[in-house]
């Protein structure tokens, strides 16, 4: 997964896999777990590969004894192509939102623009009907 052979880790420090923005809370959270406190059991970090590419885990872990002493015992699970994927989603899914607010907007406008043609051109026809009709009188006024 780290590019490493396990002869090459051996007396190595277990903080240079992790990134190094997500170092101190992974050692907070390690401490905490050796001295009884309550963490999370599964937690996700950025880990760093041999070739220096970061790839996204799932850490799990809990609490053993190792040789008399306090230890974690850990699985981790590469998840980096799910955090792609989640990310993608959620990029997609605040486009839709833009989509969707914009299109609201837009049909918003159309009614508005759509309301004022309707009052304009019914003004005007009324206008024009009062004006007949006031016309009409008028020559009914003459010829009477």
């Amino acid at each position: 997964m780290h590019g490493y052979k396990p002869e090459e880790l051996l007396g190595k420090n277990h903080l240079l896999l992790i990134h190094p923005d997500d170092r101190d809370s992974v050692s907070k959270v390690a401490l905490k777990r050796i001295r009884g406190g309550v963490v999370p059991e599964r937690y996700e970090i950025r880990r760093i590969r041999k070739d220096d590419k970061t790839n996204w885990c799932e850490m799990m872990a809990t609490n053993v004894q190792y040789r008399g002493r306090p230890a974690i015992m850990g699985n981790i699970i590469e998840i980096t192509e799910r955090r792609l994927s989640e990310e993608a989603k959620k990029t997609s899914e605040e486009q839709l939102r833009n989509l969707t607010a914009y299109l609201q907007k837009m049909a918003e406008i159309q009614r508005t623009n759509i309301a004022r043609e309707i009052h304009d051109e019914l003004g005007q026809a009324l206008t024009i009907l009062k004006m007949d009709i006031s016309c009409q009188n008028i020559r009914r006024r003459q010829y009477n």
